[in-house]
């Protein structure tokens, strides 16, 4: 139990994602423009420029010249600059001259040079259209029942596959009791709960991609699919007939994730949502939770909690480590338990990780005091987590002593 607390959520960013890809995989990605000019644009601004120069050439350049580019002032950026080219496979070194990638560079020139459009045509007018309100609507709704399932399992709104998914990213915990199977929130799925909508997303996807070869899926296409996205406008319609049968899966279950509308299956064009343009935008990390609105837990020194929502999953959220007691249209009313903390526990969540979620979530009202958790919260809660520590546990050896007579 103690190496399961001690773990962190491992939320790459989108480099370090793409250095594991290798580079097979990485030229493969470099073929579309849209991949192409998504890594440009998360590049250092220095590694742009060298990307730049290097593209309005014809051939490769020499190494010495390269390493001129930058004074001794700027030797540290410019090896910065050149480490991460290299890394991404945008840029080789052979025979002590620089070459950019082929594939990097027709992308590239086909978007910068020849000035065409990256942004798919529309199609012809749906009749069925749908607008940006309704696809914000629609996005919430269907991330809100990923979240409900992994605060609780026992709604079965998402498919066998997505559930999986999450057993495979340790944000759930499987333990059988009684010839009975519970599945709960782990430590991981708490912090889970505590990114942004954006980090949230970005990371089921970047699970999603590295269990895509388990599923039969070509993680390159997929995410050539996922950069396409980040281009496109919602409230537009777009043809999937381009697609590979590869991107015509991934696009199912980036409809069951709320990132893409399709009205039916079989239906020849899709909808992009907020949380399907933004995707890449949750790989830049963030250390506070972004809720989108103001927040709404007001904390007593009595350890009386009040939370002014209605929403069904931010107070099943509240009740993973507090008591409800009273429930109004739009408040709700606990207290914050020995038992109740240590039920938490027991799942996995630990004191820091309570302490973090009601500081990201407080009221607007509190943000004066100082600080904005009263002290005697905060001490008892970690009481009480030291309760459970009290005993260290140390793998040994029981000798069993034979006589011979």
């Amino acid at each position: 139990m103690a190496l399961e607390l001690q773990k962190k959520l491992d939320c790459k960013d989108l480099y370090s994602f793409l250095t594991h890809l290798g580079s097979s995989s990485l030229n493969g990605l470099y073929d579309s423009p849209y991949a192409s000019l998504a890594v440009f644009r998360e590049l250092p601004e220095l590694a742009k420029q060298y990307v730049m120069r290097l593209l309005l050439m014809d051939g490769p350049i020499s190494l010495h010249v390269v390493n001129n580019w930058a004074n001794s002032a700027g030797q540290s950026d410019h090896q910065h600059a050149i480490s991460k080219l290299q890394i991404l496979h945008i840029t080789t070194v052979v025979n002590d001259e620089v070459i950019l990638n082929p594939a990097f560079r027709s992308s590239m020139k086909k978007h910068h040079i020849s000035g065409s459009s990256l942004v798919l045509e529309p199609l012809l007018p749906d009749k069925h259209a749908k607008d940006v309100s309704f696809l914000t609507k629609y996005a919430d709704e269907r991330w809100e029942c990923l979240l409900h399932f992994l605060v609780d399992s026992s709604s079965q709104v998402v498919s066998t596959g997505m559930q999986q998914l999450m057993k495979n990213s340790g944000l759930v915990t499987v333990k059988s009791t009684n010839e009975q199977t519970v599945t709960s929130i782990s430590s991981l799925g708490f912090q889970f709960l505590l990114l942004s909508r954006r980090m949230q997303v970005w990371h089921i996807v970047q699970e999603y991609l590295r269990n895509s070869e388990d599923s039969g899926l070509d993680c390159v296409e997929c995410l050539k699919l996922l950069f396409q996205l980040s281009f496109l406008r919602s409230s537009k319609d777009y043809s999937t007939e381009s697609f590979t049968p590869t991107q015509q899966v991934f696009l199912q279950d980036l409809r069951e994730l709320g990132l893409v509308y399709q009205r039916k299956r079989a239906s020849g064009r899709f909808y992009p949502t907020h949380l399907g343009i933004n995707v890449l935008s949750g790989s830049r990390k963030s250390s506070e939770a972004e809720s989108g609105r103001d927040g709404y837990i007001m904390m007593e020194t009595n350890f009386r909690l009040c939370a002014y929502t209605s929403s069904p999953l931010e107070i099943e959220i509240i009740g993973l480590f507090c008591q409800l007691q009273y429930k109004f249209p739009n408040m709700v009313i606990g207290t914050i338990t020995r038992e109740s903390v240590h039920s938490a526990l027991k799942s996995g969540i630990t004191a820091h990780q309570i302490i973090t979620f009601l500081r990201s979530h407080v009221h607007p009202n509190m943000l004066a005091n100082s600080p904005v958790i009263p002290p005697t919260v905060t001490d008892q809660v970690y009481l009480w987590e030291q309760e459970r520590n009290r005993l260290s546990f140390t793998e040994g050896t029981l000798p069993s002593l034979v006589w011979i007579t």
